[in-house]
């Protein structure tokens, strides 16, 4: 039994645990605490963070992520960002705080967060503004200069009801001269309140994902100990070269969260297939009545959806070795962003049908699609915005400052397709900059970056199919799906350029659909997703229990039975981190029973309890 099957057993990861109608407090601790459960279960080291190993990527493939959204960020975050970029300093300080600050983050007493983007710098986060400016003692003064350099959104708030340690990135200024940018450790808030002159705005919650507590922080003129600075004092010889080392592990969180694409398809084919297979509308013949799965519009995305995840699984193990044992920095980002590329915007395309093909049904985050799909979304723009990726990414290639690993296979469809639309951009790139232009000028951006995501697109795709066609997993009839499924992106440049017409291209992805057809059930099945789907329109027996636990007014007024003061009055309640109601089982109690193991979980939770929360100030200045 893998750790994801155990924290399913434990009562906090129970559907009845998170409270639709509970406060943003109770829903904030509650993916605090189920977050604190998967570190104890996982296991997770420093050395797994800096090494990429497998524990470390297979967490952000695991289904876990699809049962609470809110817990694949706090861990994501604190694990890669946070103690990925404390870790990378950890060897060139003498003094033992770095070192002590990442075991305190392994073992979970205090929580990481990355602190990069400004509200006015987001895109352009290498002309931030906040300063940290060198004092005479060694000291450094941490100060937001206006509203608009705020740090933005990372979660620092107290509502986690534990401490947090931030990797805050500042201007480093010695003797009134800009240094370049650097990584600072700052300590925010003990467990109920904020550290001296740091100031925290919660955000309102996000239409669909579980809530995080994400902030618009200021520091004011906030004494750091000289050890907080990550780096040195030196003034940086290529400014643009330090702040990319800085902020390497971006890179290997935009190829992670992408990779969360894959349990998220799953889960959605599944609640599309298994609702369309239980609702029965009116057939072809009359009188007739037939699932709604028999319809191609129906089960044609949940098919698309579970290929897309053998592809990008397949893929994404592929370029994870590659990206491992690359040691070019630039190549390592152009992987990253060619797989991100891909995942990207075929799950969203896919997961948008989806949501459509559940009707209203598909609205409604109870049904799960419209809360993975939001926070999938979410994840995209959290490691980067792979517009923008695009765009780098491409300048480079047509300028021939980077280059990307050559088809393995020259003959196959989407390898032409890229080689067609990369010679077609490259003939309009000489022909600006033949005229003098740029990459930087109004005809570069108004000709070529619009179709960037479409260039990166088409690497992407052929990259995929390359991999796909190795795997076991993914089935020639899978495989043909994918590729019928990717003409479609670009049909003009395949009517233009192979014997397919536009009627010929919507067949052959109609007749590779059929094919897969008798494959549904079995895929479903072996998908995996199935102890991770809690939406109750899967099943008769699931719908008519959630709709007996609606309110129900009558003429009498409020059925109190099934009224929503019932889930009120057996909500788990959270006091200083630690469940306390009679109804749910505390984690830190012996109860846990078979889920896992509890005397291992006591030990943990004595360990949390003994560490001081308070003393913020002397602990920023004092290191510890």
């Amino acid at each position: 039994m893998d750790y994801a099957t155990k924290l399913l057993e434990l009562p906090i990861w129970s559907a009845g645990s998170y409270p639709e109608d509970g406060s943003p407090s109770e829903h904030i601790r509650i993916s605090y605490e189920r977050a604190r459960s998967v570190v104890q279960y996982v296991g997770m080291t420093t050395k797994d963070i800096v090494t990429l190993s497998p524990k470390f990527r297979d967490f952000h493939t695991n289904f876990l992520g699809t049962a609470d959204s809110a817990v694949a960020t706090i861990l994501s975050t604190h694990w890669n960002l946070c103690m990925g970029t404390i870790s990378a300093y950890a060897e060139d300080h003498s003094d033992s705080y770095t070192r002590e600050v990442l075991l305190e983050l392994q073992e979970f007493r205090s929580v990481g967060e990355f602190m990069l983007t400004e509200v006015a710098h987001g895109s352009d986060a290498s002309n931030l503004e906040t300063t940290a400016t060198y004092n005479n003692d060694g000291s450094f003064d941490l100060h937001t200069p206006n509203p608009l350099a705020a740090k933005s959104m990372p979660p620092t708030s107290p509502e986690a009801g534990m401490p947090r340690i931030a990797v805050v990135f500042a201007q480093l200024v010695v003797n009134g001269e800009h240094r370049g940018i650097r990584p600072f450790i700052v300590r925010l808030c003990d467990a109920d309140k904020m550290a001296p002159g740091i100031s925290s705005r919660l955000l309102p919650r996000r239409n669909g994902p579980k809530y995080v507590d994400h902030c618009i922080t200021m520091f004011n003129h906030v004494r750091l100990e000289p050890s907080a600075l990550l780096g040195t004092l030196n003034a940086a010889k290529d400014l643009r070269g330090e702040f990319s080392r800085h902020v390497h592990r971006l890179t290997v969180g935009a190829l992670c969260l992408a990779m969360g694409s894959i349990p998220i398809l799953r889960v959605t084919a599944l609640v599309l297939g298994r609702y369309g297979q239980r609702q029965h509308v009116a057939g072809p013949k009359l009188g007739e009545k037939v699932p709604k799965a028999y319809f191609a519009s129906q089960h044609g995305p949940a098919l698309v959806a579970l290929t897309l995840s053998s592809v990008l699984e397949a893929y994404a193990a592929t370029v994870w070795e590659d990206f491992c044992w690359e040691e070019q920095p630039q190549l390592r980002d152009s992987l990253a962003c060619i797989f991100k590329t891909a995942a990207a915007i075929d799950s969203q395309s896919v997961l948008k049908e989806i949501t459509d093909r559940c009707g209203w049904q598909g609205l409604y985050t109870h049904n799960q699609i419209t809360e993975l799909a939001s926070s999938f979304c979410g994840n995209l723009i959290a490691e980067g915005d792979f517009s923008l990726l695009c765009s780098r990414l491409v300048s480079e290639l047509l300028l021939g400052r980077q280059s990307i690993p050559k088809a393995r296979n020259p003959t196959s469809l989407l390898a032409k397709h890229e080689y067609g639309v990369w010679k077609e951009a490259a003939c309009q790139a000489k022909a600006i900059l033949s005229t003098d232009g740029s990459n930087r000028d109004d005809l570069f951006n108004a000709m070529l970056l619009p179709r960037c995501r479409k260039l990166v697109l088409a690497i992407g795709h052929r990259m995929a199919y390359e991999a796909a066609v190795d795997s076991s997993r993914v089935t020639i009839e899978m495989l043909r799906l994918y590729e019928a499924t990717c003409m479609l992106e670009d049909p003009g440049w395949y009517v233009e350029n192979t014997k397919f017409t536009s009627s010929k291209l919507d067949e052959h992805h109609a007749m590779v659909v059929r094919a897969l057809l008798p494959s549904l059930d079995r895929l479903l099945d072996e998908s995996g997703a199935a102890a991770w789907v809690t939406s109750p329109i899967v099943t008769e027996e699931r719908w008519t229990d959630f709709v007996g636990k609606l309110p129900e007014y009558t003429s009498d007024g409020c059925n109190s039975k099934s009224s929503s003061a019932k889930t009120s009055r057996s909500r788990v309640r959270v006091n200083a981190g630690v469940w306390n109601n009679s109804n749910h089982a505390s984690m830190s109690e012996s109860n846990v029973g078979d889920s896992g193991d509890p005397d291992e979980y006591l030990e943990w939770e004595k360990l949390r309890a003994s560490q001081p929360v308070s003393n913020l100030a002397s602990r920023n200045c004092n290191c510890l």
